[in-house]
């Protein structure tokens, strides 16, 4: 999973990481593991409706 988000981010400046956060939790990310919070409360963020009304589609958040 990581190989394929860094494979997505790879020469293309204006994309600083990828994020995906499984319904559980788990976070897989390109981005450094230091600037990554471990305690995530999903249904506290402010873009968690979003994601819901995806419906388990693809949904981008600039």
């Amino acid at each position: 999973m990581t190989l394929y988000i860094s494979s997505l981010s790879y020469n293309r400046p204006e994309v600083k990481g990828f994020q995906i956060i499984s319904q559980n939790g788990m976070i897989f990310s390109n981005l450094d593991p230091s600037a990554l919070t471990t305690q995530v409360h999903l249904r506290d963020e402010p873009w968690y409706s979003r994601v819901m009304a995806g419906n388990g589609a693809s949904v981008i958040i600039p």
